[in-house]
């Protein structure tokens, strides 16, 4: 079910104090999950090379200042609070992992070699692939006690893994599909025995541990997105499409997903009809090849502008 689209509001998040537009724009962004920062690959012209991040109560920008040596970097993650964010620097070699701390300004280096990174919720675990395809193993790194664990043995598609709000679940794919590392345990288990021959990108977990979702599908058969319900075991299959970059909120109720060159959707679990899914794209103009985020509120989602519709920058829809 395609629902109707609501009303909202869209702001231009990257400008200057000025109201300038940044001169590069902005190609990535990540929204807090408690709505109140937006870090974003880019800054303003006067600015020397880093990111930016803004407070949306406050109203004000404040940069992300690179390392010395680092020119450039992908921007990959922010915690709940939007204390710590996670970027990416790439060379012709390798890609070197770090996180900035706005509290402290700060810059911790996590490993040089980190592929297909994420950030827990708390901004405690680095997590992380050791190939540059992807493929594992996959490393947990904790940023307090300096510890590296391995949390599996390599061999499938990790793509941005996903952990739980109190750092007990990881979302994985393991050799017998969709999988959840339970860490109170040290065990992984299946959350999906009727899944098909290829699942094409990772699982997501939502915060509170609840639901996963992934996209599932074979050569001969549509791809569509699943979400598991696993306090009731309700499964959900939603229209066949290409879908990845699965984010949840923290309760599960919103899920944001990508299609392959198409548009993005936002599921409501509590929606009219027991659940649907909105075409970013027709509602609000986003298209496909911004980077979506949004808050766990599901009140705000910011989002870069591309061809379609906005100037290439950094957008705040408030729903």
């Amino acid at each position: 079910m395609i629902l109707a689209a609501i009303a909202s509001s869209i702001t231009l998040l990257s400008v200057a104090s000025d109201g300038t537009p940044f001169r590069l724009g902005s190609t990535d962004c990540r929204i807090s999950a408690n709505g109140r920062w937006v870090a974003m690959n880019g800054h303003p012209a006067s600015w020397p090379p880093g990111m930016s991040v803004r407070d949306l109560d406050a109203g004000t920008l404040a940069p992300v200042p690179f390392v010395p040596g680092v020119t450039g970097a992908e921007l990959r993650a922010i915690s709940s609070d939007g204390d710590a964010i996670l970027y990416a620097s790439a060379t012709t070699t390798t890609t070197t992992l770090y996180v900035y701390e706005q509290a402290t300004g700060a810059t911790d280096l996590i490993v040089y070699g980190g592929y297909a990174s994420n950030l827990s919720p708390d901004g405690r675990y680095v997590l992380y692939s050791t190939d540059p395809s992807g493929y594992g193993p996959t490393v947990m790194h904790d940023r307090v006690t300096g510890v590296d664990l391995q949390i599996d043995q390599g061999g499938y598609h990790y793509d941005w893994p996903t952990i739980s709000q109190d750092n007990r679940y990881v979302a994985l794919l393991g050799s017998f599909g969709p999988s959840l590392l339970d860490r109170s345990i040290g065990k992984t288990v299946p959350m999906d025995t009727t899944w098909l021959e290829r699942v094409w990108f990772v699982p997501t977990i939502s915060g509170n541990g609840r639901y996963l979702a992934y996209a599932v599908g074979d050569a001969a058969d549509p791809r569509y997105t699943r979400i598991i319900d696993r306090s009731t075991g309700n499964v959900k299959n939603i229209f066949g499409l290409y879908a990845f970059g699965f984010r949840f909120t923290h309760d599960g109720r919103y899920l944001l997903w990508n299609t392959d060159y198409g548009p993005w959707y936002l599921y409501d679990r509590d929606s009219p009809g027991g659940g649907g899914a909105t075409d970013l794209h027709a509602a609000y103009g986003i298209g496909p090849s911004a980077n979506v985020t949004i808050s766990d509120d599901g009140s705000k989602i910011a989002f870069t502008g591309d061809q379609s519709q906005f100037m290439r920058g950094t957008y705040l829809l408030t729903r």
